[in-house]
């Protein structure tokens, strides 16, 4: 299965409902290639410190913090999964 990047989501409607404006020129500005979760965390983590605590069990900013970026990486796995050609789909396996 071949991904379509995070920018190319970003772009379209349903990537710019889930992100906020600071977001997306910040993302816009920025020289990276998102491919995993981790690297959406250490993007926020890198510009929203504040949102962004070192403790786990706290939760941060409602915007930039972990669990947004949870939510906006789960928006584009969905994404890719509902843009995916049915030819290019795994076929069930039947037995």
């Amino acid at each position: 299965m071949s991904l379509k990047s995070f920018r190319a989501f970003l772009e379209t409607s349903e990537g710019r409902a889930v992100v906020d404006k600071e977001f997306l020129e910040r993302f816009a500005k920025a020289n990276i290639r998102v491919d995993t979760l981790g690297t959406l965390l250490r993007f926020s983590r890198e510009r929203w410190p504040d949102a962004n605590p070192s403790d786990y069990r706290k939760v941060g900013d409602d915007l930039h913090g972990r669990e947004r970026m949870r939510e906006i990486w789960r928006c584009y796995l969905l994404w890719t999964e509902a843009s995916e050609p049915k030819s290019a789909m795994p076929k069930a396996v039947t037995g």
